[in-house]
């Protein structure tokens, strides 16, 4: 079995195992990349933190969804200064998301929020503002970037989730997050949880998405995961 054939069927320690086989066999970073999702599930946040740091100097930095999950490991582990640094440090990477690059402001809302920095969520809005204004905003996740700065509701949000099932999960993933997000900056504590739950409660192939470990943090945090 392949290593993402291994976390779907959710053995993550002997996807850990293969992935590193994997990576000596071909050199494949993506084996080390799904070996960081491996760790997230088993809560092994430091190797995670390791092989996500690792796969930064081997690329360069090249891609911001590297510094996106050193940072999910980072804030898992109680980290969250080192999180929102490795988020910032994100932005100079020369590839990232189809919209543009708003998953990195998007997830910086959220450290803000949850830390109460004001200044850290004006520039995360500010930066989110500036971005919907982009022809590529059109691309996923550009409907919650327009979401989260009032230029959509949150039906038109799930309307634009892809009907794919794959994508649809965890599209749909991302999407309860981020009104999570916005319920916990209206003091709707109620409907933070709700909606961390259901984003927690996905499918496992969600797990390529940041929003799905945080918010099983979350889920954690309040006794229901």
């Amino acid at each position: 079995m392949s290593v993402w054939d291994l976390i779907k069927a959710q053995k993550f320690a002997e996807a850990c195992t293969e992935a590193d086989a994997e990576f000596t066999r071909n050199g494949d970073i993506f084996s080390l990349r799904n070996k960081v999702f491996a760790l997230l599930q088993l809560k092994r946040f430091d190797e995670a933190a390791s092989v996500a740091q690792r796969i930064i100097d081997m690329t360069e930095g090249s891609t911001d969804a590297d510094f996106i999950f050193l940072g999910v490991a980072r804030w898992l582990n109680h980290d969250s200064s080192g999180a929102i640094n490795a988020w910032q440090a994100g932005t100079h990477s020369k590839y990232a998301d189809a919209a543009g690059g708003v998953e990195i402001p998007m997830l910086l809302l959220f450290a803000a929020s949850k830390v109460d920095d004001a200044a850290l969520r004006k520039q995360a809005l500010e930066t989110l503002q500036k971005s919907v204004s982009a022809e590529s905003i059109v691309n996923w996740p550009g409907p919650i970037a327009k979401y989260l700065v009032g230029l959509s509701s949150e039906r038109e949000l799930m309307h634009a989730i892809d009907s794919q099932s794959t994508l649809h999960e965890k599209q749909k993933c991302q999407a309860e997050f981020y009104l999570g997000v916005k319920c916990f900056n209206n003091r709707d504590q109620t409907g933070f949880r709700n909606n961390m739950k259901l984003c927690a409660d996905h499918d496992i192939v969600s797990v390529v998405k940041p929003e799905f470990h945080l918010a099983r943090g979350e889920c954690k945090n309040f006794g229901s995961c």
